[in-house]
């Protein structure tokens, strides 16, 4: 039994060498521990012989010196029981105490890495945060002021940049939409332009054709007036002389020929001033759409 015990011990005590060397505990540590070990197998080889005396005097009958011998080695047994105890308690301190600090600074060297990383994950969120909102900031403000340009009037072109994203589509929508806008708007000023000429025109025209009308009726006038007159002077001969009845005859009928060709002219004249009247009305209201054509431009 004392032998089985030594052994256990010895096994339980080179595990417990095994396992603090495994962990690198300090040179002290395994020092004391070689100390302990060599005792306890020194210890070992002089229990042995007692061992065998002990049997021998069994196998004598000498009881009591075996019994004497038996109480010497149990005590001795006992000192290096407690010695090795100790020993233990000492170790399991001193491994307890590596193991702590060893986990301590496992722990701080994970917590800054880990602080570490959380500060560059941090920092690169932000940093790819403030770059995608500037880059869909700065095309919003782009495309705003453009459109506020195009809405106060002012069509200049701008510069646009490329782009495949949806900020950049807008921009060149917008573009796009100025420029059909600045198209439309100088067709609209050249068909204005055109249309106000063809006003002009048609009004010297209209006024050109007044004049006419005017000299053509005063030439009526004065050809009312000199047919008037052969008329009276018709008749004045057809008074005084009998003998000129049938020329006076002639005369006048000459004369109702002139006078129905006279009657045709006037109311030819008559037709041409109505006509010349409605083109002038016609003149005046295209005049009035081409001034309100203007003023919206």
């Amino acid at each position: 039994m004392p032998t089985i015990r030594v052994r256990s011990s010895t096994a339980r005590s080179m595990s417990n060498s095994s396992r603090t060397k495994s962990r690198k505990v300090s040179r002290n540590t395994l020092r004391v521990f070689n100390r302990a070990l060599s005792m306890t197998l020194s210890s070992r080889c002089r229990m042995l012989p007692g061992l065998q005396n002990q049997i021998t005097l069994i196998e004598q009958n000498k009881l009591d010196e075996a019994r004497m011998l038996a109480n010497t080695m149990l005590a001795l047994q006992g000192d290096l029981m407690d010695m090795q105890v100790q020993l233990l308690r000492e170790l399991n301190k001193q491994s307890a105490a590596a193991a702590v600090e060893s986990a301590g600074t496992r722990y701080e060297q994970a917590r800054i890495i880990a602080l570490s990383a959380i500060a560059v994950v941090l920092a690169l969120t932000l940093l790819l945060a403030w770059r995608l909102s500037v880059s869909i900031i700065h095309p919003v403000r782009q495309a705003l002021h453009i459109a506020s340009t195009i809405a106060d009037g002012d069509l200049t072109e701008h510069r646009i940049p490329d782009g495949k994203d949806e900020t950049a589509q807008l921009l060149i929508t917008l573009g796009r939409m100025r420029t059909n806008l600045h198209g439309t708007i100088d067709q609209i000023y050249a068909a204005a332009t055109q249309l106000s000429q063809s006003v002009q025109e048609m009004g010297t025209i209209a006024e050109a054709s007044a004049l006419n009308l005017q000299l053509q009726n005063n030439e009526i006038e004065q050809a009312a007036v000199a047919v008037n007159q052969m008329s009276q002077a018709a008749i004045e001969v057809a008074g005084n002389a009998s003998s000129t009845v049938t020329e006076s005859k002639a005369s006048t009928q000459a004369a109702a020929q002139g006078q129905e060709k006279l009657s045709a002219t006037i109311l030819s004249i008559k037709q041409l001033t109505e006509n010349v009247l409605d083109s002038s009305h016609q003149a005046e209201g295209l005049a009035e759409r081409t001034q309100s054509i203007s003023s919206i431009l």
